[in-house]
């Protein structure tokens, strides 16, 4: 255990994350969210095996997510 760890942890909504980054011109190509993450985020959450961890019991809040942004005018030239 280290003896002067600090942490420090920044909340940011999903509607801060979507939002800036369509003020930074980007469009979401894909949104997935994780439900085990390979670090003990909450003392709540248990070993599922294979270095994971996630809740105990039902997948009830996700733990984690990962996104894909691309430039707005990538998106406008495939169509998409």
């Amino acid at each position: 255990m280290l003896a002067n760890g600090r942490t420090r942890e920044w909340m940011h909504p999903l509607s801060e994350v979507f939002g800036a980054l369509r003020d930074a011109g980007l469009d979401i190509e894909t949104f997935t969210e994780h439900y085990r993450v390979p670090w003990r985020i909450f003392p709540a959450t248990v070993d599922l095996g294979e270095g994971m961890f996630g809740w105990p019991a039902e997948r009830w809040l996700p733990l984690s997510y990962e996104l894909v942004a691309v430039p707005h005018a990538q998106t406008a030239a495939t169509g998409s």
